[in-house]
């Protein structure tokens, strides 16, 4: 009986060393896979991070285009309603230049002609004030842009094609014309340019 107990004890210590080899083995290669799961988790993490960011960053974009677009559309709406009102509103303004200048002579010291005058100039200080300007073209080279001859006139003492006289008067809009002027404009008498190159030559 003695004998048999002794040849199954000598295996009890191997076994259980070998459990704990086993035991232990799982534990040192678990380590490594933990470590590269933290890893790439960390790398998953930022470039969602960067992603949104740049969809942050492309809508503020698009929001400031928005802004911008939206404030050029209400300066342009602005402006078109301006000019059409200022259209509409010189012939107003002719008349009341007609007035003044066909009573200058007679009823320069009246009253009336002074308030008439004084409104005239009210109106042209409200239309100064949003960027309406008069054209002010006698005295220089005729120019199709701001200006519309409706006569012209023989004289030897201007240059060809000099604005001479302003029958209308032209505005303009910040810089855009809204009505040219109609002017008279002067031109060489027939036979100056020949007169003038025969004494050149002599």
């Amino acid at each position: 009986m003695s004998d048999k107990k002794s040849a199954v004890d000598p295996e009890t210590p191997r076994d259980a060393a070998n459990e704990a080899d086993i035991d232990a083995t799982p534990e040192s290669s678990d380590r490594p896979a933990d470590a590269g799961a933290h890893a790439g988790s960390g790398d998953g993490a930022r470039a969602e991070r960067d992603e949104y960011l740049d969809r942050l960053r492309r809508l503020q974009a698009e929001f400031e285009n928005y802004q911008k677009r939206i404030q050029r559309e209400k300066a342009d709406w602005n402006d078109r309603t301006l000019e059409s009102f200022v259209t509409d509103l010189l012939p107003i303004l002719d008349n009341f230049e007609r007035a003044i200048e066909s009573s200058r002579e007679s009823d320069g010291e009246s009253g009336f002609f002074q308030g008439v005058e004084m409104i005239h100039g009210e109106l042209l200080k409200y239309l100064e004030g949003r960027g309406v300007s008069a054209i002010d073209v006698v005295g220089s080279r005729f120019d199709p842009a701001f200006c519309e001859a409706v006569l012209q006139v023989d004289s030897a003492d201007h240059p060809d094609k000099t604005v001479l006289q302003e029958f209308r008067r032209g505005y303009e809009l910040k810089g855009r014309v809204l009505r040219p002027a109609q002017v008279q404009i002067s031109r060489r008498p027939a036979g100056d340019d020949d007169a003038s190159s025969s004494a050149q030559e002599d």
